[in-house]
């Protein structure tokens, strides 16, 4: 990916900004950056974006850069040549004598987040990563009331967050050091990030529906522009560009964008690693089963003789004793009894002869 950087002295700036300005030159909706052409000769942007961004997203990643470069203080100084000075030294000489005095010392300017939002969404003008602006007119003629920044940054393919860590930070400082802190195009975006200079600092990141997709910029100055902060929130819009040599003008156009019909293209698949294949593990022997003991069959059990059942005497049954019941005795009398008193005396009399004889004998066999 290119990655291009414009950092311009204040002198080359100056002598830009004073060029003469197209008649009817307009500002654009919605950021009011100078376009150098009329409403009537733009182009609109399909664009999408939000201003907090560089409050949310482009200072915090800022300062985390400062600060990490502060604790490594390479080399720097602002000639395009070889020096001894380094980091530290070059922010104490502008009175940033400690690391929070550094880091904090960086803010956001409301007017050049607006300078970064249109310059980001002007890459939809341009075959590649320029710092010249559409219609060909100077990077240093977008202004905001007149005002400009001082220097300029921008990526393409990552987020701002990205750029500003990597792209226009730790990727360039093994370059900033091999050149002895001077300034080059290899180190321009870190060099422009650690300016101890500069404290006004505009970043923006814009969807487009062409190329990479997401381009940022980054604008600095040691003097704020100021202004109304742009509304935040994401949200999706025209923006408007100045429109090329023979490129057909849009005009200002009314509502919002629509999503096109033109299908996205397919992003080509992040390469994924051959997975080493596993070792197909051996079998394990099955082993052999023990084969269990045959059961001893259990012997059947020898048949006892059965006895012969002895004949149990039939008991002649008794007849059955009447039950008494509370009712009063019949007055018909018993049959077998006799009434006769002769009978009845004569029995008595065997029974007393028979109880007499039963005491002779009990008396003589008890012992004396």
């Amino acid at each position: 990916m290119r990655r291009t950087l414009l950092a311009a002295t204040v002198a080359t700036s100056l002598a830009l900004s004073l060029a003469p300005a197209p008649a009817l030159a307009a500002p654009a909706p919605f950021t009011g950056v100078e376009m150098n052409v009329s409403t009537n000769n733009v182009v609109a942007i399909d664009a999408t974006f939000d201003a907090a961004a560089a409050q949310n997203v482009g200072l915090p990643a800022l300062k985390q850069l400062r600060g990490e470069m502060w604790d490594k203080n390479p080399y720097y100084n602002y000639d395009k040549k070889a020096g001894a000075t380094r980091l530290q030294d070059v922010a104490r000489a502008n009175g940033l004598t400690t690391k929070e005095a550094y880091v904090n010392a960086v803010s956001i300017d409301p007017g050049l987040t607006r300078i970064a939002i249109q310059r980001a969404a002007e890459q939809h003008g341009t075959p590649n990563l320029d710092h010249v602006r559409p219609g060909g007119y100077s990077t240093w003629s977008a202004k905001v009331n007149g005002k400009q920044s001082w220097g300029e940054s921008l990526a393409a393919g990552t987020t701002l967050k990205t750029s500003i860590s990597s792209q226009w930070g730790h990727g360039e400082l093994a370059d900033l050091n091999a050149a002895r802190g001077g300034w080059n195009t290899d180190n321009g975006h870190l060099h422009q990030m650690l300016n101890p200079k500069h404290r006004y600092y505009g970043f923006g990141e814009v969807s487009l529906p062409i190329g990479y997709r997401i381009y940022t910029s980054a604008q600095s100055s040691d003097t704020p522009i100021g202004g109304q902060p742009l509304p935040g929130g994401k949200q999706r819009i025209w923006l408007y560009r100045a429109a090329n040599n023979g490129e057909t003008p849009t005009g200002v156009k009314s509502g919002s964008p629509t999503p096109s019909t033109t299908p996205k293209p397919t992003p080509k698949p992040s390469p994924t690693t051959t997975p080493t294949p596993k070792p197909t593990p051996k079998p394990s022997p099955t082993p052999t089963p023990t084969p269990k003991p045959t059961p001893k069959p259990t012997p059947k059990p020898t048949p006892s003789a059965t006895p012969k059942p002895s004949p149990t005497p039939t008991s002649t049954p008794l007849k059955p004793a009447p039950q008494t019941t509370d009712n009063p005795a019949p007055s018909t009398p018993i049959e077998g009894l006799s009434s006769d008193p002769q009978k009845i005396v004569g029995i008595v009399i065997a029974i007393l002869m028979i109880l007499g004889a039963l005491g002779g004998f009990l008396q003589g066999t008890l012992p004396r």
